[in-house]
């Protein structure tokens, strides 16, 4: 099923690149039922730390995420569940 396969993925991927990345502050999973579609909040120490992280370390760990997700869902599809959007918040002072 997609959510145990994301689950997995996660843990198995990303998980680890940002436990090495310099400002990690942790990060929450959520999963929307409805719309069968992850939510990732991510916390950085600051954006000039997330800004840091070489392009080219993000895309190979994304890349290799991907990898994982195919395998567990049996997709040849190159994006078996496509990022839908990403973005900087900040928190309210």
């Amino acid at each position: 099923d997609q959510t145990s396969c994301w689950r997995t993925a996660e843990a198995e991927v990303w998980e680890p690149w940002l436990e090495k990345q310099s400002g990690y502050q942790g990060r929450e999973l959520l999963w929307d039922r409805d719309r069968q579609q992850a939510v990732v909040l991510i916390g950085w120490l600051s954006q000039s730390e997330w800004d840091a992280i070489p392009a080219g370390s993000i895309k190979k760990t994304e890349n290799r995420f991907d990898r994982v997700l195919q395998r567990c869902l049996g997709s040849g599809a190159s994006k078996p569940l496509p990022l839908q959007r990403t973005g900087s918040l900040q928190p309210i002072q």
